[in-house]
């Protein structure tokens, strides 16, 4: 059975170890740390046929559950995202 997940993800750039430890202490003020194991594989033919294609093929295994993923890279067509 094939479960169906939202995953936003959010990346930031911090300049400095600073803003890091900055960072982690207001993340504290609304949750707990909880450490997560994961392994990921990323596929991908001999040749590299998916990376010249600009396509991601990674199995990510975590404690409990093991997730396929398939990313894309976006095109502008006609000015609308195409994948």
């Amino acid at each position: 059975m094939m479960s169906s997940q939202l995953e936003i993800e959010l990346k930031l750039l911090l300049e400095s170890a600073h803003d890091h430890d900055q960072l982690r202490i207001r993340l504290r003020e609304y949750c707990s740390p909880q450490l997560i194991e994961q392994c990921n594989y990323y596929l991908d033919t001999r040749d590299r046929r998916l990376l010249r294609s600009e396509v991601m093929v990674r199995v990510r295994v975590e404690t409990d559950q093991v997730v396929s993923t398939c990313k894309v890279r976006p095109r502008m067509v006609d000015g609308l995202m195409s994948v």
